[in-house]
């Protein structure tokens, strides 16, 4: 979630894409809080210090580089799914997991996520694998159950890995091949996720 897509007020990161029943920016308000590197901790945003702290890296030298986005619900009539990460299939016929780091704050239920888990920053690990089906894939739509206005979801470092990525252990920011390609061609930004 280093590159965003689209203008301020309206930008998500490159990877997302929207639905929330055609009117994602009617329902949420999106925040994007930049996670800064080279910097004194103590400097550093309250939310990005309580991930940084979850993660074991919130010292001033340390491989980072990413945004952490704050969905807001303002309104609850959201009948599909909100959003999709990272680039919507991940491929079940080869291992690969699905991880992410996610704070939820009220009563609603956001899937993909730890709903066990609120008021705190928790990583969630997805193990996808389909043996015997070589073309079998998962969609990874996030949506929410029964939210009130009000409540948020934070989200960080959405990651697909090859293989099977052990759950008890924090994930670091992985490479990003599709970094390098928009370094090179700049307008290489797939259609689907403007």
């Amino acid at each position: 979630m280093t590159r965003l897509a689209g203008t301020a007020p309206q930008q998500l990161p490159l990877g997302f894409g929207v639905n929330a029943g055609g009117d994602f920016w009617g329902k949420f308000d999106v925040n994007i809080i930049q996670v800064p590197f080279n910097v004194e901790p103590e400097t550093r945003p309250p939310i990005v210090r309580e991930l940084l702290q979850y993660m074991g890296c919130d010292r001033r030298y340390a491989s980072l580089n990413f945004n952490i986005v704050e969905l807001t619900v303002k309104r609850t009539d959201i009948s599909e799914f909100v959003f999709f990460i990272p680039y919507r299939h991940v491929k079940g016929g080869a291992f690969h997991s699905v991880v992410m780091y996610h704070k939820i704050i009220g009563q609603g239920n956001w899937t993909w996520m730890d709903g066990s888990v609120k008021g705190k920053w928790n990583q969630i690990t997805h193990h996808l694998y389909s043996p015997g089906d070589a073309g079998a894939y998962t969609h990874v739509d996030v949506s929410v159950q029964n939210p009130a206005v009000g409540d948020k979801l934070y989200l960080a470092l959405p990651q697909i890995v090859i293989g099977k990525w052990p759950k008890e252990q924090r994930a670091p920011q992985f490479f990003n091949v599709y970094d390098m390609i928009l370094d090179a061609v700049p307008t290489a930004i797939p259609h689907d996720y403007l």
